[in-house]
């Protein structure tokens, strides 16, 4: 509708000009003889008509966010991070269960697993399985962002099963992967064989009396 009305606004003004300008053409004698049918020049006619265009438009035109005034959202809980089940509870007696199960619901791409030592200061084993890099830092990436909001473990072991080499040494991929969710200084990482062991500097006092439950 705007174009329209640029339109007109236009053709209102080559009307103008030729009458006036140009008023022994051809073309003028036709305006002469469209304003006799009209009873107004043909310029003012093609102007109205490019305000009433513009009036149209700005009437249908939608309204904007901002004009509809801000959106209300229901109450509710925040969202969760990517990799946290919702609606879990690491409270009370069942926390290290409620954690053990959270894990279950970690997005982990194909060949990557996650397994739970009820024993001992490594609770939770990433296995990853003929695992390109790519994969291996996404499998770590999905951990750690699961890791930021439970109970935070002494320990987690990175094991490379039959993976294939590529970039830069495995303990730099895994230490890349966990900042996507945490500060490097919040763990440290060593390399062993065919795994990478990562040690968490500030681990939920909890998990002591977790290595002797039943």
């Amino acid at each position: 509708m705007n174009r329209l009305a640029f339109l007109l606004v236009i053709a209102s003004a080559a009307a103008a000009y030729i009458g006036f300008a140009e008023r022994h053409s051809t073309l003028a004698v036709q305006l002469i003889e469209l304003e006799t049918a009209l009873g107004v020049p043909p310029w003012i006619a093609l102007g109205g008509g490019a305000v009433v265009a513009g009036i149209i438009a700005r009437i249908l035109r939608p309204a904007t966010p901002e004009a509809r005034g801000p959106v209300r959202r229901s109450p509710g809980r925040s969202r969760p991070a990517s990799g946290t089940p919702d609606g879990w509870s690491f409270e009370g007696q069942d926390w290290h269960q409620n954690v053990v199960d959270s894990a279950k619901s970690i997005p982990l791409p194909a060949g990557a697993r996650l397994t739970h030592n009820p024993r001992g200061t490594t609770p939770f084993e990433l296995h990853l399985d003929n695992a390109p890099p790519e994969r291996c830092k996404r499998a770590v990436s999905a951990i750690a962002q699961w890791l930021v909001s439970v109970p935070r473990p002494p320990r987690l072991r990175v094991h490379f099963h039959n993976c294939p080499e590529g970039g830069p040494p495995r303990h730099h991929q895994v230490a890349g992967a966990l900042a996507t969710a945490m500060a490097r200084s919040e763990f440290k990482v060593t390399t062993g064989l065919d795994s990478v062991d990562v040690l968490f500097l500030q681990p939920d006092s909890r998990w002591g009396s977790a290595a002797n439950l039943p």
